[in-house]
């Protein structure tokens, strides 16, 4: 009878340490929700700081030596996703970085933070990025390091909201030591 416990014992432990070795060197999958939460994530922050240049750069006075009569047309959020990665959005942020030089968004709202115009208009920025809604579907596994349990994804996501956007994304998911996941964009279509 005592063998038997024994023996029973051994199986239970080596059935866990299997299991523990079976799934500790595992990499994150394309799709999941910690993984997709991060994707949405970088696509807000950079939505953000779209839309926060183009609050910067309506709200700050014009060059009062400027003959230029520039009319401010509000970015849609389907245009703001559409122009990630593009030159148009680089351009747009090489501009915010004249009008604003090194001033950091923190340091501008701190500046401003008594204007009651640009409160406003930041503020409605706030709400437009804390509103958006993405989806990420058609995910695949474009490779595997096994190695380094890092896996190259892509997949399709897709900004909901008045006007549905779609955008292709490719991007890694990695396990960092102490066991949460790195997600890096690597590129957008």
């Amino acid at each position: 009878m005592k063998n038997n416990v024994s023996i029973f014992c051994l199986i239970c432990l080596l059935f866990v340490l299997f299991c523990f070795a079976a799934f500790a060197g595992d990499t994150p999958k394309c799709s999941d929700p910690t993984v997709k939460n991060t994707i949405f994530q970088i696509f807000k922050n950079e939505m953000g700081s779209q839309f926060f240049m183009e609050v910067a750069m309506a709200a700050l006075p014009k060059n009062p030596n400027s003959n230029s009569q520039t009319k401010h047309v509000p970015i849609t959020n389907a245009q703001a996703f559409k122009s990630i990665g593009t030159e148009e959005a680089q351009t747009t942020n090489m501009m915010g970085l004249i009008v604003l030089g090194s001033t950091t968004q923190e340091e501008f709202r701190a500046k401003y933070k008594n204007d009651a115009r640009i409160s406003t208009l930041l503020n409605s920025m706030d709400m437009r990025i804390s509103d958006l809604m993405f989806t990420l579907s058609g995910t695949r596994m474009d490779k595997l390091e096994e190695k380094i349990q890092k896996c190259t994804c892509s997949g399709e996501l897709t900004l909901d909201g008045v006007n549905r956007v779609t955008r292709t994304v490719r991007y890694s998911a990695q396990y960092t030591d102490d066991g949460r996941v790195y997600v890096q964009l690597l590129g957008v279509r």
